[in-house]
C-alpha cells in the first residue's frame, strides 16, 4: 500500500469512527506567549492555537492536556498521548524516541544578561559565571556540552524561574529562546537594564533544526497526517493569522512549508 492509500485509509477509518477520532494532544501550559493558563483559567498561546488549527484542519476531535515538560515525549512512548505540540525542537536525540513532522516554526536561542556586563560569551569569557536554564531542554543541552566546567549551570523547571533569578541577581546570565526571552522578559518593564549578549546561536547538533509535533514512534499514519496538514495551515494563511496574533513580526518564524515530497 502506498502512503497515500494508507494516509488515506487512516483518515477514512477516523472519520467513520468518532471514538477513534479523540486524540489526546500534550502542551505545556506554563511558556507564555506559546502556552499558557490566562486569566480565566483556559488555556492560551501559540502553541495552543496552533493544536486547536491541526486538529480543525484534519477534522479531529482532540482533547488538549496540560502535562510537565519532563513528561510530554514519555507520555508518548507510553501512549498516553497521541501527540504534542509544545515547541519541541526536533533533535537527534529526540528522534531516537519519537517521531517528528516537518517544522511548523523555527527560533533562536540567546544570552540574556545585565546591560553592559559582557564582551563576549564564550566559555572563558564565562568561567565562573553562573548561566541559568531551563532544565532538559536543547538549552540545558547545548550549556552541558560546552560550558560545564568552566561556567556553573543552574537548572529550572521553567524559563521564567531562571529569569526571576536573573532580575534577583542569584545567575549572571539566561539562556533560552529568544522569542520567549523577547515577549516575557525584555518586553516589560522589570527588564530595563538588561539584554541580549551575544549573537544567536547557531549549534543544530543539540538545539534542533526547527520546532516540530511529536508523535509516538508506532503512529506513522497520524505522524503523516499532521505533516500534511501543517503544510495545509501554512497554505491557507491560518498559520499565518496565529503567527501574528502571538509573534508579532515575520522575522520570528521561519517555518515554511515544503513540497509534499520534501
Amino acid at each position: 500500500m502506498t502512503v497515500a492509500a494508507r494516509m488515506l485509509a487512516l483518515a477514512l477509518l477516523l472519520a467513520a469512527a468518532p471514538g477513534l477520532a479523540d486524540l489526546r494532544i500534550g502542551v505545556f501550559g506554563q511558556d507564555p506567549p506559546f502556552s499558557f493558563v490566562d486569566e480565566n483559567g483556559a488555556l492560551a498561546g501559540f502553541d495552543i492555537d496552533i493544536a486547536e488549527a491541526l486538529c480543525a484542519q484534519a477534522r479531529f476531535e482532540c482533547e488538549l492536556v496540560p502535562t510537565d515538560w519532563g513528561g510530554l515525549l514519555r507520555g508518548l512512548e507510553e501512549r498516553d498521548l497521541d501527540a504534542v505540540v509544545a515547541s519541541v525542537a526536533i533533535t537527534e536525540a529526540r528522534r531516537e524516541r519519537v517521531l517528528f513532522t516537518r517544522p511548523y516554526y523555527r527560533s533562536q536561542s540567546r544570552f540574556v544578561a545585565p546591560a553592559g556586563g559582557f564582551d563576549a560569551v564564550t566559555p572563558a569569557a564565562l568561567m565562573g559565571k553562573r548561566i541559568g536554564v531551563w532544565r532538559d531542554t536543547t538549552m540545558d543541552a547545548y550549556l552541558s556540552a560546552n560550558y560545564a566546567g568552566h561556567a556553573v549551570i543552574v537548572r529550572y523547571s521553567t524559563q521564567l524561574g531562571a529569569l526571576l533569578d536573573l532580575v534577583l541577581g542569584r545567575v549572571d546570565l539566561v539562556l533560552g529562546d529568544a522569542l520567549s526571552l523577547q515577549r516575557n522578559f525584555l518586553d516589560t518593564p522589570h527588564a530595563a537594564d538588561f539584554e541580549l549578549v551575544g549573537p544567536p546561536i547557531d549549534a543544530p547538533e543539540w538545539l534542533g533544526d526547527g520546532i516540530g509535533v511529536a508523535v509516538a514512534r508506532h503512529n506513522r499514519g497520524l505522524r503523516q497526517l499532521l505533516d500534511r496538514t501543517i503544510a495545509d495551515i501554512h497554505v491557507n494563511g491560518v498559520f499565518e493569522r496565529i503567527r501574528r496574533r502571538w509573534l508579532d513580526t515575520e522575522a520570528d518564524v521561519a517555518g515554511r512549508p515544503r513540497s509534499a515530497g520534501d
